[in-house]
């Protein structure tokens, strides 16, 4: 199995803290049969598709799995969620940016593992590895060649019984009509991403081939396996009748939910499709999913939506910081608390294109005037790894060059030295440098504050520049020589697929935002391209990791952590990364929502 991906934005082995809650055009080209190259193969149960849901729980008996200790799942109940903002787009072809709801009743071709111990892999992070990466729609999938994927889907799917769809079985054809929206129209804003997928093709009823123009395979299915806006599945004939899916009365999918109810800026109603065809992989016998109902509430006001949580009236929430964290473990000890990690370190953006900032040395003493393991323990109350942020996560095992792989003179390098700095400074020429910071005004200007101060310390004076949000999205490059550029998350640090996250160096692309142009960097990003196997893409990764640090692109703090609130009747919640608010909306929910129950005896 390969990688999953997050191509743009969007968060694996190993989290701070692990809770487990209980709580382009169209082709038709024929491709003729090769020979297996590499083949990776999801076991999955056989799954039956009635329309009476047991009153109880029905397990089998089991010996040796590690959820044998946990309470029996029950059916009922309504989750209820909360969202920041409102839910504005019905239909995956939504523009980048927009918050969708199609996740809670669409599906995707891959999910996770659900029978996965989290003590091995929590699934937090938007990358999976190719060893835990699992089927949804798909039953098993296959590398031809190099360049070609086939895709065997589950047999017996329906869609909801809903017009024009009208609950038919789910076959290849659909497949191939999404990922044919994808390549002809402009579909999300992000056909780009989709620029090296040549062909889609029903080879069979419930069999899909697809052929791209690179042969890198983890490349490949972390495209198809991301979950995101373009993954989920619409049906062809709502397209066909209606032209687009904007109005939320034309939701339809094969999902466990039905979306009935939706109030701009209020609330959105999911209730229980009767003919839904999943099965609890941890209980075979049991027909997903439990809840009778997923309520989600939009409120934008986190002091408002703690106030619901404190009350009963949210059953979970996430993204939340250490502050309410604290005082939530005072007034509502009761309330599960997950850590998890964030999608990236916070970072300041110099113009390495520029003097003073085009020099290394400068850079460097910018890095060392900060105290990084005071940070992660005192501003972030121990919410966060005390080390640098690599390029790639340190959450990420077996991917980029972690800091316990470091060399010590590496080490040192990002050590807090406030005399190393300006000796630093002073070999670069600089006794004294004076400049503006340029910030988004919604990141966290008590951390930046925080770090002008260090930097104060070495004679490096910096005015705080803040602007708001939208301005400072389109303001990436035109900081000038003497400004540095701090960002909400920065380009490194970031848990998403490994290979993507060498484009974010790409000279004058949108996340290079100190506009570096590296010669060594850009051979690395073709080389990742170029992989044809994941022992390649690693060794690439690792070493354009190590060059990276070497350095010093861009000034990094620690990875913090966010935290995720849950009622303790809430079962099988783990802040499994985009169940409730990734980044464009809850894009696991189809997949996790069907799963969670909730403990009538509020237990």
């Amino acid at each position: 199995m390969k990688s999953k991906i997050i191509w743009s934005l969007v968060t694996c082995l190993m989290i701070i803290s692990l809770v487990m809650a209980s709580c382009t055009t169209k082709t038709t080209t024929t491709t003729s049969t090769q020979p297996t190259t590499k083949t990776t193969t999801t076991t999955t149960t056989t799954t039956t598709t009635t329309t009476t849901l047991p009153t109880t729980t029905t397990t089998t008996t089991t010996t040796g799995n590690w959820w044998d200790k946990d309470p029996q799942p029950q059916y009922g109940g309504t989750l209820v969620l909360r969202q920041n903002a409102d839910f504005d787009q019905f239909d995956p072809s939504a523009i980048m940016g927009s918050m969708s709801i199609t996740f809670g009743y669409m599906e995707q071709l891959f999910g996770d593992n659900w029978t996965v111990n989290p003590s091995e892999f929590t699934y937090q992070l938007n990358f999976r590895p190719d060893n835990y990466l699992y089927g949804q729609l798909a039953k098993s999938w296959s590398f031809t060649a190099p360049n070609t994927l086939v895709i065997e889907l589950r047999q017996g799917i329906k869609w909801q019984n809903i017009a024009p769809a009208n609950g038919r079985e789910f076959v290849a054809d659909d497949i191939t009509a999404h990922f044919n929206r994808v390549l002809t129209s402009d579909f999300w804003n992000m056909t780009g991403m989709f620029k090296n997928m040549t062909s889609v093709t029903s080879t069979g009823k419930y069999e899909v081939t697809m052929k791209f123009a690179l042969s890198n395979p983890e490349w490949i299915l972390g495209l198809i396996a991301a979950p995101g806006i373009y993954s989920v599945i619409e049906s062809p004939e709502a397209v066909k009748q209606w032209g687009n899916l904007n109005d939320w009365h034309h939701a339809i999918g094969t999902g466990p939910f039905i979306l009935t109810d939706y109030i701009s800026n209020s609330s959105v109603t999911l209730t229980r499709n009767p003919n839904y065809w999943g099965t609890d992989e941890r209980y075979p016998n049991n027909k997903l999913p439990y809840l009778d109902e997923i309520k989600w509430n939009i409120i934008a006001d986190d002091a408002t939506a703690l106030a619901g949580l404190r009350t009963g009236k949210i059953s979970i929430m996430d993204g939340m910081g250490i502050t309410a964290a604290t005082d939530l473990k005072k007034t509502s000890p009761a309330i599960t608390q997950i850590a998890y990690p964030a999608f990236a370190a916070f970072t300041i953006d110099p113009r390495y294109d520029k003097a003073p900032w085009s020099n290394i040395k400068v850079r460097q003493a910018l890095q060392m005037s900060l105290n990084l393991p005071s940070i992660a323990q005192n501003y972030y109350g121990g919410y966060s790894l005390s080390t640098p942020a690599g390029f790639v996560s340190d959450y990420l095992k077996g991917w980029g060059y972690p800091y316990d792989q470091w060399t010590q003179a590496e080490k040192d390098q990002y050590a807090y030295n406030v005399d190393g700095a300006k000796q630093l400074l002073a070999d670069a020429g600089y006794s004294k440098i004076t400049a503006n910071l340029v910030c988004d005004a919604a990141a966290d200007q008590d951390l930046i504050q925080l770090m002008v101060g260090y930097f104060a310390a070495i004679n490096v004076n910096v005015t705080i520049v803040p602007m708001e949000s939208g301005a400072f999205g389109n303001y990436q490059g035109n900081h000038s020589n003497m400004e540095l550029c701090a960002r909400k998350v920065g380009t490194i640090g970031k848990a998403n697929e490994p290979i993507s996250l060498l484009g974010t160096w790409e000279p004058n692309t949108r996340f290079n935002v100190a506009m570096v142009n590296d010669p060594t960097m850009n051979d690395y990003q073709a080389q990742g391209l170029a992989a044809t196997t994941i022992d390649q893409a690693k060794s690439v990764v690792a070493a354009a990791a190590k060059y990276m640090i070497s350095q010093h692109f861009v000034i990094t703090l620690p990875v913090a952590d966010q935290l995720a609130f849950c009622q303790p009747y809430v079962h099988g919640f783990n802040a499994q990364n985009g169940s409730i608010s990734g980044p464009g909306g809850p894009s696991l929910l189809n997949f996790y929502g069907a799963r969670w129950w909730i403990d009538s005896s509020g237990q």
